[in-house]
């Protein structure tokens, strides 16, 4: 889980009892929230795979050794990020 083990462990927990408390951590009061509140309404469980899903994406971009260092690259990762 990288360098902030514990913290992703926490997150995930947060994740399994209330999805949409980690989603907000992770991408803030935004598109997300809104799916993940959603999905939650919808069936308890739809809501938890999306906010550990997301968890697990935060942590495999924060995992990604920077490459190249050029400015496509920096902007390609950062439009992955926001995605």
């Amino acid at each position: 889980m990288g360098s902030n083990g514990a913290a992703d462990c926490v997150l995930i927990l947060v994740a399994v009892i209330f999805p949409a408390a980690a989603v907000t951590f992770i991408s803030g009061c935004g598109c997300d929230l809104f799916v993940n509140i959603l999905l939650t309404l919808l069936g308890y469980l739809p809501g938890v795979i999306h906010a550990v899903w997301l968890v697990f994406k935060r942590t495999n971009v924060q995992q990604r050794p920077a490459r190249g260092g050029s400015r496509c690259e920096y902007l390609r990762i950062l439009r992955m990020t926001c995605a």
